[in-house]
């Protein structure tokens, strides 16, 4: 804030005594005024005219001196504004200098100051903009080059200090939630590739936990802890592998006391059980996944395919292959590719999913084929051939040949 430029002494004590010594001048001439004209009413002897006269021109002129006293006075008190007006001003004008003199010497000393507050505020434009994204898995790829560069640069400010950029705490947790999003989404991404590091596994997990300080441990938070545990940690030594999936099935199961209608918490429990091989469990998870139409983002039906091709897979691991085929049909339907994290669940020689059916007894080896055909017949009608589609037909064909 600036400051009111003080007054000089003297100028200080003027604008104090000014409107006494007006005041008593004022003063002084009435009550003589009115003494004069007192004397001469009050007087026993005829009053001369010639005096009278006399006395009134005397009242006059110091009525007159009121008169002028009073304009001087309004004069001196404009005078003495104008005079603080001039200097406050000039003070204005100074602090605004001395504050580019400031901001000049702050961008020499530092000269990415300016630089790293602009990238600021674009990290934080587009960590509002891939909240509206639908699945979180795709946001890294989703990004172009720069957008990638400007969010990981700026990872230490924010975790550190984003919050002037932010006005309330909520606000600011759920940027700390997608920023961990971003850091899962980019190891899924990579891991697509061949590589994917663990790093960004700790950093999503950092801002996970740290998001929970601000926005408390929301379902949706203990989930993605939770899928930490179970797909990204949990690939070590055999009794660290166990105290991990421990650790996921405990976020999953306090996420359902947050929220028990909720699709992904059941699912992620399915998901856990078929790793652990019990695969009647993962049945019943999946069959409560199944009552919860609705993914938390809204309406997924990528995320329903998905849970019916798992249900399909765990069916067919306890040998009730109908079941396996109603599930299947049902994803296949919704034309969804299945994840590769998933695949590689039930690839192996113990537990092909589709080696089990063709094991199968005749008759369901009969509608296997049946399924085939049918298959291949909507792969050909779909129109444009989305991209999810002809993938699911062509492995679907390929695995179902008799």
């Amino acid at each position: 804030m600036i400051r009111r430029m003080p007054r000089t002494p003297a100028v200080g004590l003027l604008s104090r005594i000014w409107p006494l010594l007006f005041v008593a001048f004022a003063v002084a001439a009435s009550l003589y005024g009115l003494q004069a004209v007192s004397g001469i009413a009050n007087s026993p002897a005829q009053p001369n005219p010639d005096q009278l006269r006399l006395r009134l021109d005397e009242i006059r002129w110091t009525l007159q001196i009121v008169v002028v006293a009073a304009g001087l006075f309004a004069a001196a008190q404009a005078g003495f504004s104008y005079f603080n007006a001039q200097a406050f001003s000039k003070q204005a004008e100074d602090a605004v200098k001395r504050i580019e003199t400031l901001r000049e010497e702050l961008e020499s000393r530092f000269p990415n100051f300016m630089e790293a507050e602009r990238m600021e505020r674009e990290a934080s434009k587009t960590l509002d903009d891939l909240g509206k994204v639908a699945d979180w898995r795709g946001s890294y790829e989703s990004l172009d080059l720069r957008r990638r560069q400007r969010l990981l640069t700026v990872d230490s400010w924010v975790a550190m200090d984003m919050r002037p950029l932010v006005q309330d705490a909520a606000a600011y947790g759920q940027k700390l939630y997608r920023m961990a999003m971003l850091y899962g989404s980019k190891y899924t991404h990579n891991r697509s590739l061949g590589g994917g590091s663990v790093g960004d596994v700790e950093r999503a997990e950092y801002y996970l936990k740290l998001a929970s300080d601000y926005i408390g441990e929301t379902y949706y938070l203990l989930n993605e802890i939770g899928l930490l545990y179970l797909e990204f940690y949990a690939p070590r030594d055999g009794r660290t592998r166990d105290v991990n999936y421990r650790e996921a099935e405990r976020l999953f199961r306090k996420s359902l006391l947050n929220k028990s209608d909720q699709q992904r918490a059941h699912y992620n429990l399915g998901v856990l059980a078929g790793k652990r091989g019990e695969w009647k469990n993962a049945t019943g998870h999946y069959k409560d996944a199944l009552t919860f139409p609705d993914w938390e983002e809204g309406s997924r039906p990528e995320m329903e395919c998905n849970i019916l091709y798992n249900a399909a897979c765990a069916w067919a691991r306890v040998e009730h292959f109908e079941n396996a085929l109603i599930h299947l049909r049902k994803a296949a339907a919704l034309g969804y590719v299945a994840v590769l994290s998933v695949d590689r669940d039930y690839t192996d020689p113990e537990g092909d999913f589709f080696r089990l059916l063709n094991e199968a007894k005749e008759e369901t080896r009969a509608e296997v084929r049946e399924m085939r055909v049918e298959l291949s017949r909507r792969a050909d009608e779909t129109p444009g051939d989305p991209p999810s589609r002809p993938g699911l037909w062509k492995r679907l064909n390929n695995a179902f040949r008799p």
